[in-house]
């Protein structure tokens, strides 16, 4: 029997002519599942009006003097369920939030209010949906996900593939540096000199490298595999990015594989070039 707010009972191992008599009984009576327990009107002996729990999920019951076994899947656990609000992820990591999502909460807000018009409207909330993409992309396990935020590594990838698509069609998270143009360079410049104080009156942006890390590639898909192969004992892309003033990613570049040094990565891309 199945309801919008009640569990679904399985029935295995049980022959036919004993299903019907205990899903008629259940119907007549208007009795109906609830916490593991059967709950009905009038006394049957056939029928207990408790389900005996077995273990792992397994309940036993008595129907017509056969021994049946019943799989009772109920709904997550109302936390799970309550995962809607940026407020409840946090206290599932506690002090590292920041860390674990890469960036801070005000930051986790304002992204999900930017991609909030390009993601799904049924399903998760767009905060979990959001934190779910943020704490893979940042490194985190599927496994350390799907257990701390309650959801099957299946809604896990799809709810990735999501919100990158939410990423990518929104125009305010395009990459435009535009070194080309002369007052866009001076902004940049200012930008940095107002916040830091710096006396360098040029400074357009905050370069770095990092490894991003991938499975090992095909033979048939790479020159040479062993450049794939990062100092940091796994393969990886050498991953190029610049930021201006207010930590806003204004370029990227992972063409190079993991082995290359951080200068040559740079130097092999068309900004490392202009530069």
């Amino acid at each position: 029997m199945w309801a919008s707010d009640r569990p679904l009972l399985f029935l295995r191992d049980t022959p036919g002519k004993y299903i019907s008599s205990a899903i008629k009984w259940i119907i007549s009576t208007g009795g109906h599942l609830r916490g593991g327990h059967l709950l009905h009107s009038n006394p049957h002996r056939d029928v207990p009006s408790r389900l005996e729990d077995c273990g792992c999920g397994a309940r036993h019951y008595r129907v017509c003097g056969h021994v049946s076994r019943a799989w009772l899947l109920v709904s997550p656990s109302p936390v799970v369920n309550t995962l809607s609000t940026l407020e409840v992820v946090q206290v599932r990591y506690g002090g590292c939030f920041s860390r674990a999502m890469r960036m801070p909460a005000d930051a986790v807000v304002d992204l999900v209010d930017v991609l909030r018009p390009c993601l799904p409207r049924r399903g998760l909330s767009h905060v979990r949906r959001t934190a779910l993409a943020l704490r893979y992309l940042g490194g985190g396990s599927y496994v350390e996900i799907c257990a701390v935020l309650g959801v099957h590594p299946a809604t896990l990838y799809r709810s990735l593939w999501e919100v990158i698509d939410a990423i990518n069609a929104t125009p305010s998270l395009d990459l435009d540096f535009q070194l080309s143009c002369h007052q866009r360079r001076l902004d940049y410049a200012r930008g940095f000199q107002r916040r830091r104080g710096s006396p360098f009156g040029n400074v357009i942006g905050a370069l770095d490298g990092m490894a991003v890390r991938q499975e090992q590639p095909l033979a048939a898909d790479v020159q040479c595999v062993a450049d794939y192969y990062s100092r940091k004992g796994f393969y990886a892309f050498n991953t190029q990015a610049v930021c201006d003033a207010d930590y806003k990613s204004r370029w990227m570049s992972c063409m190079s594989p993991g082995a290359c040094h951080d200068s040559t990565a740079l130097a092999s891309t068309l900004s490392g070039k202009f530069y």
